[in-house]
């Protein structure tokens, strides 16, 4: 009961800061994960990449941690189009986008990519409203149907793409074949769990191997948490030395 009223009185109506921003939290597993965000060390990761001026998608944005920051790395003459399939991170991410200012930049999309464009079951975390995936596994007894679309259905090109979707990044990425064989697009980020890509049959490596044939080869590698690493792909003739997770 106590976590429960203290959810609605600090997530509704108090906001936390994160890094230079604002946020608002719509339950309490987020509102304690924007406390543990470390938004330096993401920044840090995005700083190298991210260049004033560009066109970002921000695939699987949850409430907005991530956007804000891209956002203010592309600046005023740049643009992020973000994708949230879960209503309720959905209005968070809406509202953070505009108590940070930055409707002028961002487009937000309220479905997911893919590798169609339909309508699928999303099924929902009990527990964490960061872990909500297409597969029905631990913890999901609720599904809700969500839009889905491809990347390659958008008229911009994207000179980055984030990818943090649980699972469903082989997919995303097979739906924007266009866009990253495009020559304005130079790095893909994608969150990895192995375990995760293995509920929708797919692996790392064939992850590595999809984007070693469009030119892309990783460049960094970051330990997120216990199941989960980064890599940054990069589009380049010959692959750098890879940093380890560690």
């Amino acid at each position: 009961m106590y976590a429960a009223l203290f959810g609605w009185v600090c997530m509704d109506w108090l906001p936390c800061k994160f890094g230079v921003w604002t946020v608002r939290a719509h339950s309490l597993d987020r509102w304690l994960a924007v406390l543990l965000a470390d938004a330096g060390s993401i920044c840090s990761e995005y700083k190298n990449i991210v260049r004033s001026g560009d066109c970002i998608a921000d695939v699987g944005a949850n409430i907005g941690l991530h956007t804000l920051i891209l956002a203010g790395l592309v600046g005023d003459k740049g643009k992020v189009v973000v994708f949230e399939p879960h209503q309720k991170n959905f209005e968070s991410l809406k509202n953070n986008i505009s108590e940070n200012g930055f409707n002028d930049r961002v487009d937000c999309v309220n479905g997911a990519a893919s590798d169609v464009s339909c309508k699928k079951k999303l099924y929902v975390s009990r527990h964490n409203n960061g872990d909500h995936h297409f597969y029905h596994g631990e913890n999901t007894d609720l599904s809700v149907e969500v839009s889905v679309s491809r990347l390659d259905d958008r008229p911009e090109h994207f000179n980055v793409i984030k990818i943090d979707v649980q699972g469903h990044e082989m997919a995303v990425l097979n739906g924007g074949i266009e866009k990253l064989k495009h020559e304005s697009c130079r790095a893909v980020i994608v969150e990895i769990s192995p375990k995760k890509l293995q509920e929708e049959q797919t692996t790392p490596a064939k992850i590595e191997g999809f984007m070693k044939t469009l030119g892309f080869f990783p460049s960094n590698k970051t330990k997120v948490e216990e199941e989960y690493y980064d890599i940054v792909f990069e589009k380049i003739s010959v692959a750098k030395n890879c940093v380890g997770q560690d």
